[in-house]
């Protein structure tokens, strides 16, 4: 039974602790086969035979403390089934009417369309506002933090400059009271709830620390004693200002996936028989026509059916030059066309466009397990309960030196503050996010983690030669043979796949040479093709596919050819050799320039051809190549895959190149945003451009770098904190701002790559 994957933004997550209840509430959900969750994008994605109604979901989510991330709306409507129909909407987790009448209140994903909305709320539905978003409402609440903790800041400062304490305690506990008892309510219940659920986390230790200071102070007010309010306020507030600040900045490593889907308008022109009519996007189904005027975007895949223009294409493919389009040319949902007007019919619905798979895709990468996080999950299945137990330690050696009581709980608090292990829980996790976000915004897709891994090792690529290094339009330049030899050898090409098929085809419409039918037209895989055409059986292809010898004219004539770059195709007319068609095709713009690029990252690069090796070697040596190789069938593509230093990566386009994309350690495929590029191998290239493949494989390096220093950054952090933190040498409040400091630290590390 096919498994069906649905993404859900989950709210209230903040350290590896919360990913992994989530984790495993969502898991317990009926039919639910597997659940991945990404701390850096705040998504949880479920498999399952039958996807959870989103009401099931947030039930699941709201049991261990969390929920959906939803987004409030508004909406006038003039009917009383309208909250029903809303509520059946995919996107929408309820929809609850106005005891009075007239508003239903929507609480639906972040992805859904206002369009979508009010074409379901029925005619004469108008939006009537959109709820504050949480940040915003979190915003506000740190903001009055701040301001209550602004005097305790002062007093600090003044303290540090030598001077005495100004604050009264009772004014120390009116301030400190609300931040601690409603702003610090989030680690508070969170830390209740690792308890019940077993996986402490970051919530604990914040609650722990902030309490204990609270608690000390409140004691100390009455019973005499200096007060460390200051250190219970300030902690949350650094904490949560921190948290805050890292979530936005997660979003944006994470954000490809978001953007994609943004890029299609909300809107259509559907043309109907009765003229047109303006309906959401996600209305449109294959065969359906839509008018995009001069300046709008695509919204959704198709095919121009009237109309000339030229369409940027930039924001799904990566492309930067605008792409023409006539008649019969297919478009992408989500890019832009230019002056002209077309009409065009739509081939998938919005769910089924080609952004809605990338996106999925993208989302789908971005919740794996880097191969380097193995290590961190590990670490942070025992740090928690390894640093309470080092806060005790701290608590009782500090006694054990001495130190009065208050001091000796004062430090073992700053262990619990300091040792928060955030940094450790989002180090690979964003860098992963950061990564592949930046990859597909440059028309590169990673299909897994473990595949970007690969990626950063490769020592070898290998191109194929036709479609992949070269433009993959070969033009016939000579022909030997009587007057039938391009009409024959065209009637054997007419529907084949292979580009000298379609470079004969277009020799011969060019020449006026119509094909005449043929029967049992049969594919030699790296030969050519065999049939017969009239009462003609015929032969199309290298010499390997020749019944006989080559004619010394023809096979001069071929030689000469293939000095220049030419490949030969010969044609056979029953037992002898009869004729000789020599095509030629042309690098791809900056295929030199990306070997070039290869090569001084200390990649080797090779081409593997079905081409002759003279035609092979020209080719490459023009391309500045470390090696050629040709006269390759497939299966010997894939024995010399096996022959180069490795991890080796092979480049082709995705259909004619299978077996080799599977062989080699990584399989590269180029095609122009199509289907067999999205399945045919673990990195896509949505474009055919050469120069993606060093872009990709940098960009993997610079991933798998921050990966390694935010590790090491995270280590190095709790390495030198904790112990300086046991030894006194940090107060609450400084620990707090070192620990925020280190998941800021790792966080922007992060988003260097996406520059």
């Amino acid at each position: 039974m096919s498994t069906e994957t649905i993404d859900i933004p989950v709210s209230g997550m903040h350290c590896t602790g919360c990913a992994g209840t989530v984790e495993r509430a969502l898991s317990a959900l009926p039919e639910v086969s597997r659940v991945q969750v990404d701390l850096a994008s705040g998504n949880a994605a479920i498999a399952a035979e039958h996807a959870p109604a989103l009401a099931e979901i947030a039930a699941a989510l709201r049991n261990a403390g969390y929920g959906i991330a939803t987004r409030g709306v508004d909406i006038a409507v003039t009917d009383a089934g309208a909250a029903a129909r809303l509520a059946a909407l995919p996107d929408v987790v309820s929809a609850r009417a106005d005891p009075d009448g007239g508003v239903v209140r929507v609480d639906a994903l972040p992805a859904a369309r206002d369009a979508t909305l009010l074409a379901a709320a029925g005619p004469g539905a108008r939006l009537l506002g959109t709820a504050a978003p949480a940040e915003r409402q979190d915003l506000i609440v740190l903001t009055v933090a701040a301001l209550l903790a602004l005097p305790f800041v002062a007093e600090m400062v003044v303290h540090l400059a030598g001077g005495h304490g100004w604050l009264p305690g009772w004014l120390q506990l009116a301030l400190a009271t609300p931040i601690w008892a409603v702003v610090g309510w989030r680690f508070h219940a969170g830390a209740v709830r690792s308890l019940i659920n077993r996986a402490p986390g970051m919530d604990l230790l914040v609650s722990l620390g902030t309490t204990a200071a609270f608690g000390l102070s409140l004691w100390n007010l009455f019973a005499g004693g200096h007060l460390w309010f200051e250190a219970a306020a300030l902690v949350i507030v650094l904490v949560r200002g921190g948290k805050a600040i890292e979530a936005a900045a997660r979003r944006r490593a994470a954000d490809a996936a978001a953007a994609l889907l943004r890029l299609a308008p909300e809107t259509a022109e559907r043309i109907t028989d009765a003229g047109s009519e303006t309906v959401p996007a996600t209305a449109l189904a294959a065969g359906d026509r839509v008018r995009v005027g001069p300046g709008m975007a695509l919204p959704a895949d198709g095919k121009v059916e009237d109309g000339q223009s030229s369409i940027d294409e930039s924001l799904v493919t990566g492309e930067a030059a605008p792409v023409s389009k006539a008649p019969g040319d297919a478009v992408i949902a989500g890019s832009v066309n230019g002056p002209g007007t077309l009409v065009v019919r739509v081939t998938a619905a919005a769910s089924a466009s080609l952004v809605a798979r990338i996106a999925a895709q993208v989302r789908a990468a971005q919740s794996g397990r880097a191969p380097a996080q193995a290590l961190a999950d590990r670490v942070s299945g025992w740090f928690v309960p390894a640093v309470l137990v080092f806060a005790l330690a701290t608590f009782m050696g500090g006694i054990a030196l001495g130190l009065p009581a208050s001091e000796a709980l004062l430090r073992a608090i700053t262990v619990l503050v300091v040792a928060c292990p955030c940094a450790l829980g989002i180090a690979t996790p964003i860098a992963l996010a950061a990564g592949l976000g930046a990859l597909a915004r440059r028309g590169v897709l990673v299909r897994d983690p473990a595949s970007l891994e690969r990626l950063r090792r490769i020592a070898t690529v290998a191109f194929d030669k036709t479609g992949t290094l070269t433009q993959g339009r070969p033009a016939l330049v000579d022909s030997a043979g009587d007057d039938d030899t391009l009409r024959l050898a065209a009637s054997l090409s007419v529907g084949g796949r292979h580009p000298l098929s379609a470079g004969i085809m277009r020799a011969a419409s060019e020449a006026k040479q119509a094909p005449r039918p043929a029967r049992g037209v049969t594919a030699v895989p790296g030969k050519g093709v065999t049939g017969t055409v009239g009462a003609v059986a015929a032969a199309l292809g290298n010499a390997a596919l020749m019944p006989g010898p080559i004619p010394q004219d023809l096979a001069d004539r071929a030689a000469a050819g293939e000095a220049e770059g030419a490949t030969p195709v010969y044609l056979a007319k029953g037992d002898r050799v009869a004729g000789l068609l020599l095509l030629a095709d042309s690098a791809r713009p900056g295929a030199a320039e990306a070997v070039a690029t290869l090569k001084e990252e200390g990649v080797r690069t090779v081409m593997l051809s079905g081409d002759t090796q003279p035609v092979a070697a020209r080719i490459g040596a023009s391309l500045g190549m470390d090696e050629a190789r040709g006269g390759l069938s497939p299966d010997a593509k894939v024995a010399a895959i096996g022959t180069l230093p490795g991890p080796v990566a092979f480049v082709g386009d995705g259909i004619n190149d299978a077996p080799a994309l599977a062989a080699a350690d990584l399989g590269i495929a180029m095609a122009e945003g199509t289907d067999a590029a999205l399945a045919a191998a673990p990195v896509a290239l949505l474009r055919p451009d050469a120069g993606l493949v060093p872009v990709a494989i940098g960009l993997a390096r610079r991933t798998g770098a921050a990966m390694r220093q935010n590790l090491a950054l995270a280590f190095a952090f709790n390495g030198i904190a904790l112990p300086a933190a046991a030894m006194g040498l940090l107060t609450p409040a400084v620990a707090a701002l070192a620990m925020v400091g280190s998941s800021l630290a790792v966080t922007l590390n992060a988003l260097r790559i996406a520059r």
